[in-house]
């Protein structure tokens, strides 16, 4: 009796199921990539927000402590501040004073932490008084509008992070603002000052903005002074 073998196809996908899968896995990756990348954005954000308050804290501890606020750090990258910076005029920035602080000396997106003072409150020369005053404000910009609104004056000093971008690239006009108050190249202004507002994609008034800020105000600073025991005359 003949017995005729009948050989059977190989298992397997056809190029046509191959690309059918790969479409499948690839809507599947876009679908979950989107959540997943904002969730990792405002981690991001809330440990910076972090970060930056509790650098606020350190510095109201430090002044409580020495009757002034800090210089900015020099340029050594040793984190202290620097004794020789003049802080005599309006005010001065630079880098946060990690090392004398004992603080983080940088963001979620390893940016470096920003930090302008007021001469004023920052001069171990001259205590701080009741009567100290600084130049530095902070402004804001209400979606869509033009103009700039202020809702702080007589700032001690402002904390910040340039966030998870830094583009300058003359389209983000509000973010360069900021940048030229690091840069100390508006001290001549009669009106320096760190702009807040709410996150940007490009095409805003203002430009795409993703800057974090926080501020140390007269009051709470003054408060936290008279509880650690200086006095201000």
């Amino acid at each position: 009796m003949l017995i005729t073998l009948t050989k059977k196809p190989a298992a397997g996908f056809t190029i046509l199921e191959l690309a059918i899968v790969l479409l499948i896995v690839s809507a599947l990756t876009a679908s979950l990539l989107g959540p997943f990348t904002n969730y990792l954005y405002q981690r991001q954000v809330a440990l910076t927000e972090k970060s930056l308050d509790e650098i606020k804290e350190a510095l109201l501890g430090f002044a409580a402590a020495h009757g002034r606020l800090p210089r900015p750090a020099g340029n050594g990258g040793d984190g202290t501040e620097d004794p020789a910076i003049n802080c005599n005029d309006n005010y001065c920035s630079g880098l946060i004073p990690w090392q004398t602080l004992g603080i983080a000396r940088m963001d979620a997106w390893n940016n470096f932490i920003r930090y302008s003072v007021a001469g004023t409150f920052s001069d171990s020369n001259a205590p701080i008084k009741f009567t100290s005053q600084s130049t530095l404000d902070v402004d804001t910009r209400l979606p869509g509008a033009a103009a700039m609104t202020k809702i702080a004056t007589n700032i001690p000093a402002i904390v910040w992070s340039i966030g998870r971008r830094d583009v300058l690239d003359g389209v983000n006009s509000d973010e360069q603002d900021n940048r030229r108050l690091f840069l100390h190249t508006s001290l001549n202004s009669a009106d320096p000052n760190i702009i807040t507002r709410q996150y940007s994609e490009a095409g805003a008034v203002g430009g795409e903005f993703d800057d974090l800020v926080v501020w140390v105000s007269a009051p709470v600073l003054f408060n936290r002074m008279l509880s650690g025991g200086q006095s201000l005359r």
